[in-house]
């Protein structure tokens, strides 16, 4: 099997979503698992149903963090973060849906673990961020805001986030206007 390549893309109101560098023996499994595109909602029901939902180690970040708390977001794919031992026991829970196997990460990289798998949609997960993604100023995904999570209710479901205040600071740094206007938009909500 070669490199796996994902891409996603919309045109005319529809969403596409091609893999590319699958050998024979991951062919079928694959065209069976896209079909019937669904949105980040149904991955992270799954993903709550896996492995029990936010109350083990892992938490959302990114769009999908502002989306369970009611954001008019539609979020691409699911970024989790966790810890190393909880990375590499994703990529068990996920084995069947495994796109890019957890792999240990170099030395440049923001965590020791990372993986992806795709049910859904895709979810991406990096296992053991490292301190230095809160450098100079905190990131969402690294050890400050792991310090100060908050716990939302997302359908049946506890999912643990990053506070909206790092989450604004990174999309303000980031040129994101739109999504500082949503989160502000929660903020007052």
């Amino acid at each position: 099997m070669s490199a796996v390549m994902t891409r996603r893309w919309t045109k005319d109101g529809t969403t596409w979503f091609a893999v590319g560098g699958l050998g024979p023996e991951l062919a079928g499994p694959a065209e069976h698992l896209l079909m019937g595109y669904v949105p980040w909602r149904e991955a992270l029901r799954e993903l709550c149903d896996r492995t029990g939902g936010g109350q083990l180690g892992w938490w959302l970040t990114g769009s999908a963090a502002l989306a369970v708390r009611g954001a008019p977001i539609e979020p691409g794919d699911l970024d989790l973060v966790c810890t190393t031992e909880e990375a590499i026991w994703l990529g068990e829970v996920f084995a069947d849906a495994l796109i890019e196997p957890v792999a240990k990460s170099g030395a440049g990289w923001i965590s020791d673990y990372w993986g992806r798998a795709f049910w859904a949609a895709r979810i991406e997960w990096i296992g053991g961020p490292k301190p230095a993604v809160d450098k100079p100023l905190p990131s969402d995904f690294g050890p400050v805001a792991a310090s100060r999570l908050q716990t939302v209710r997302w359908e049946s479901w506890p999912i643990r986030v990053p506070p909206l205040d790092l989450q604004r600071a990174v999309s303000q740094r980031r040129g994101l206007i739109d999504r500082v206007a949503v989160i502000d938009a929660l903020n007052r909500g």
